[in-house]
């Protein structure tokens, strides 16, 4: 098992760094900060260094001002957590420089007791999964692996519907920050072109009370800052990344508050108005509905047919060419390559 935790800032250094981004635009006298945050000019002066030895480039003017200039490129729990105008999602974040599996580290500190809406996050993951145990390529400093812990007071029925709100919320992100044309694909993919761009993988944990969920971890995989020489041979026509799809190198922890801040009002929408608003968000992203497709089921092998509608159930609905209607709550569904542009 290989976890490698990133230690936290010491209180003197977060207030400084919180002082310098919102101050970002002008430098700001050294003696001057001391004065706003009731510290020493050496308490400073060691937070500046300290914050310099993290990654963060600060730049001096005159002599005794310093000036906050680029953000590191390591994931760090107080970026994350600094400025996010979530209620609950987000607040509360682990952060690794290496983790074997985000998901499996979480699902152990949600039975410790981590609260709802934590998050577990990794620049890298050695055994980062997909379903059917598929390997997900994470390297580091390039993605943003992480789990999110939810615990849901609602049916079994709701929570098996969460994995769609995550790539429904995931898609929109993208649409919204970056023009970026996403779609989810049954029942967990976003894609971009027919390419992936992210992956989910949901667990659930019983609770003893009949049809309610302990705890759900929600893992999510975001391709961000690859570039094609990131990927395997054998993916680099079915995967893609934010940085391919736009040019630009992206801040990962704004995007990954972006996807929380939407992700926690989809949540919020889900728990009030039901299914058929969440169905509603995942139609308007989905790439898979009227589409001729074939579905893996792993217990009678491949079937094929179009797909006409989704189950409350989560289910694809799909009419097969006898005419017969089946209901599909489990599969790997292959669109094909022809029907993306």
């Amino acid at each position: 098992m290989m976890e490698k935790e990133i230690q936290l800032l010491d209180k003197d250094s977060l207030m400084v760094l919180k002082f310098l981004k919102e101050n970002r635009n002008e430098p700001e006298d050294v003696k001057c900060i001391a004065e706003i945050l009731q510290l020493s000019i050496e308490e400073v002066e060691k937070a500046l260094h300290t914050l310099e030895a993290r990654g963060y480039q600060i730049v001096y003017e005159g002599g005794c001002s310093a000036r906050l200039l680029h953000l590191p490129e390591t994931l760090f729990p107080w970026d994350v957590e600094d400025g996010i105008s979530t209620r609950f999602m987000g607040r509360v974040v682990r952060a690794f420089e290496e983790v074997d599996s985000t998901n499996i580290f979480a699902a152990r500190w949600a039975q410790e007791g981590a609260p709802d809406g934590a998050v577990v996050v990794s620049e890298k993951q050695n055994a980062g999964r997909g379903r059917f145990n598929r390997q997900w390529v994470s390297p580091a400093g390039k993605g943003i692996y992480f789990s999110l812990i939810l615990r849901p007071e609602m049916p079994m029925s709701q929570v098996s519907m969460l994995t769609f709100l995550a790539a429904a919320a995931l898609a929109e992100t993208l649409a919204r920050e970056f023009g970026i044309d996403a779609q989810v694909k049954w029942p967990n993919d976003v894609l971009v072109k027919g390419r992936k761009i992210c992956g989910i993988l949901s667990e659930v944990k019983s609770a003893k009370t009949k049809g309610k969920a302990e705890y759900v971890v929600i893992g999510i995989g975001i391709n961000v800052n690859h570039t094609k020489e990131d990927f395997p041979l054998d993916s680099l026509t079915s995967a893609t990344s934010v940085q391919i799809e736009t040019g630009k190198e992206i801040v990962r922890a704004k995007l990954l508050q972006k996807v929380l801040q939407l992700m926690e009002y989809y949540y919020e929408e889900y728990k009030t108005t039901g299914f058929s608003w969440l169905r509603d968000r995942w139609m308007e992203r989905n790439c898979t509905m009227g589409r001729f497709v074939r579905i893996n089921t792993n217990t009678e092998g491949f079937v094929e047919g179009e797909t006409v509608g989704l189950s409350e159930q989560g289910g694809l609905l799909v009419r097969l060419p006898s005419g017969e209607l089946r209901e599909f709550l489990a599969g790997d569904v292959s669109i094909g390559s022809a029907n993306f542009r």
